[in-house]
């Protein structure tokens, strides 16, 4: 707040009882204390503009007004009425409205008080002050005795006029007191670097509307109204509105950092608190111990992908980690992304990952070491997925860039979605994106062309699943629909749960959606009917995975689930996670790795 014009904090202050406060203020109590002198006594063009009482413990501005009310520097209105405002609306009398104007670099002191400590508060606590406090040449008096300088008050006596430099001014500083007021998160109260704007219309920073979204709120925070859907599209024009005000008036664009510990339905979750010891979950079902990952993340976990034996996970701390996925040793961390890494993506010896710095970095698998930086997109790099020795990136940006996976050349621009592309998905020649223009496109993924445009959900698409005789399509208005590859005629509106679909996998003739309803559905892949309602978790579900006749599911409630997918019996919870689960992945059919956002990565062993 200080950068943006409001008064830097005093050496010596008030609080609301009107008590002093901070250094020396036990010393100002029932005795004649130092005149308190502060930063704040200064305007915005560097002018000592304070008048200091004999006392020391009250200080009145010029024109009468009180130190907090002094203009601000947008309006030139004052904050609050003046003393004498208040004083005339009561009984008309005033101790403070007689006072005299001051030059830019003079104070007023009571000869009474002492000077000397003022002095020395205002050069210890302004480091802007580097200079000895300067008085005013002495004049002598009738008997030929130097004086300093002084000014007759009718009411506090002779006042002293002490000479005082004005402090260097910081022109980052005063550039941010200056930037516009759009330019600054409405949550946070900082200089945006990633805005995003809610369907409502306002602004917020990317990294503070998602940790709202996850506390659990559906709402605006600024108008309080709920969402239909949690969508947050990228704010283009003022991001680069802000780049180009930053690079002009030299002000250093730093992303914001989500440190705090995370808010979930009215709990605080510390994530370096210790676990908890205990042998059952609160449902009774065996809980298992977990075994964290060593030199885990710092931040919260993306992704997560198995192959060959070794376990990938990316995270918002910028590092992708290589993990032995059978003796769990650390491999490696591949640093280079400056944003969260967000989506994996293997394909025989190469690697890759996307992430909100824009891009999609490759690695090679054997040597781990970096081999090249895809760049085009122009916000985050939200899905990949890997076809006909072609890596396709879903994005932001509303758009899918096709890459080949040898030259590592784009090979073209699947543009059409309006919104924010979120999944990717493939099969028989065809690949398909999610978005939240609440669409499916079809792309032929050979000639890059669309085949069709697949309408009737109401809100934004968040997953797919492919089964070769249909693509099922997950959406924030609670629905799945089924689609019949070929003729991309709607076989089936898949109605049941209450809230937004938030995940869909296919597996054994079964599809399963996971759902923010805290349930999971289990549908027939050929009939459409749905077979099973899996209820448990007591929070929404954000992730599943299948291995062998077991399936996991992942949720806020900070859990996963195994369920036996023969009688659909839960038989195990997996507890120990101190914050909500976002990724799984399956080793095999007795292994299970999970992400979550308390910065973890755990394995479990459930055969």
């Amino acid at each position: 707040a200080a950068a943006r014009g409001s008064r830097v904090g005093c050496v010596r202050s008030r609080d609301p009882a009107g008590h002093d406060s901070g250094p020396g203020a036990a010393a100002g109590r029932g005795a004649l204390s130092a005149p308190a002198v502060s930063r704040s006594m200064f305007d915005t063009h560097g002018r000592l503009q304070t008048k200091l009482s004999a006392s020391g413990n009250e200080r009145v501005g010029l024109l009468g007004l009180k130190p907090d009310s002094f203009a601000r520097p947008e309006t030139g209105e004052p904050v609050h009425k003046s003393r004498t405002e208040d004083e005339a609306e009561g009984d008309g009398r005033s101790d403070g409205g007689d006072t005299e104007e001051v030059g830019p670099s003079e104070v007023l002191c009571d000869g009474r008080g002492s000077l000397r400590e003022a002095v020395h508060q205002l050069s210890v606590s302004d480091p802007a002050i580097d200079t000895p406090l300067r008085t005013a040449r002495p004049e002598p008096n009738s008997r030929g005795q130097s004086m300093a300088p002084t000014i007759d008050d009718p009411v506090r006596g002779p006042q002293v006029i002490v000479r005082v430099p004005e402090p260097r001014k910081d022109s980052a500083k005063d550039a941010l007191a200056q930037a516009p007021s759009a330019f600054f998160c409405p949550i946070s109260m900082e200089l945006m670097t990633d805005p995003v704007v809610l369907p409502t219309g306002h602004t917020y920073e990317r990294i503070c509307i998602e940790r709202w979204f996850r506390s659990g709120e559906r709402s605006c925070p600024n108008t309080g109204s709920t969402l239909e859907q949690l969508v947050a599209m990228p704010n283009v024009a003022l991001r680069q509105a802000i780049q180009e005000w930053a690079a002009t008036n030299g002000v250093e664009l730093k992303p914001q950092v989500d440190d705090s510990p995370i808010v979930q339905r009215g709990r605080v979750y510390d994530p370096c608190a210790p676990l908890e010891d205990g042998l059952e979950s609160s449902s009774g079902n065996r809980r298992l111990p977990s075994n964290v990952l060593p030199s885990t993340h710092k931040d919260e976990v993306w992704a997560l992908l198995v192959s060959n034996g070794r376990l990938y996970s990316g995270s918002k701390d910028k590092y992708i980690h290589v993990w032995d996925a059978n003796n769990l040793q650390l491999i490696q961390r591949l640093p280079g992304h400056e944003g969260s890494v967000l989506a994996l993506a293997i394909d025989k010896d190469r690697l890759f990952s996307g992430a909100y710095d824009y891009t999609v970095r490759v690695w090679n698998v054997r040597t781990l070491k970096w081999v090249q930086t895809l760049t085009g997109h122009q916000d985050a790099v939200r899905a990949l997925h890997i076809a006909n020795s072609r890596l396709f990136s879903a994005s932001y940006d509303f758009s899918v860039r096709v890459w080949d996976v040898h030259s590592l050349t784009c090979l073209g621009v699947l543009e059409g979605h309006t919104n924010s592309v979120r999944d990717l998905s493939g099969g028989a020649g065809f690949v398909f994106s999610a978005s939240y223009d609440a669409t499916v496109r079809v792309w032929n993924a050979k000639t890059l062309k669309v085949e069709k445009v697949l309408r009737g959900h109401e809100k934004a698409v968040r997953a797919l699943a492919y089964t070769g005789e249909y693509i099922f399509s997950g959406s924030d208005d609670t629905r799945v629909r089924a689609w019949k590859v070929g003729t991309w005629e709607l076989a089936r509106v898949l109605d049941g749960h209450t809230d937004m679909v938030r995940v869909l996998i296919a597996s054994g003739g079964r599809v399963f959606s996971g759902s923010w309803d805290f349930s999971i559905r289990v549908w027939d892949a050929h009939t459409l009917d749905c077979l099973r309602v899996l209820a448990g978790h007591n929070d929404m579900v954000l992730a599943l995975a299948v291995a062998g006749s077991r399936l996991f599911s992942a949720s806020y409630d900070k859990s996963c689930r195994v369920w036996d997918t023969q009688n659909w019996r839960c038989l195990r919870v997996l507890e120990g996670h101190r914050d909500a689960v976002r990724v799984i992945a399956t080793h095999g059919s007795g292994r299970v790795f999970s992400g979550s956002y308390d910065s973890q990565v755990c394995a479990w062993d459930v055969a």
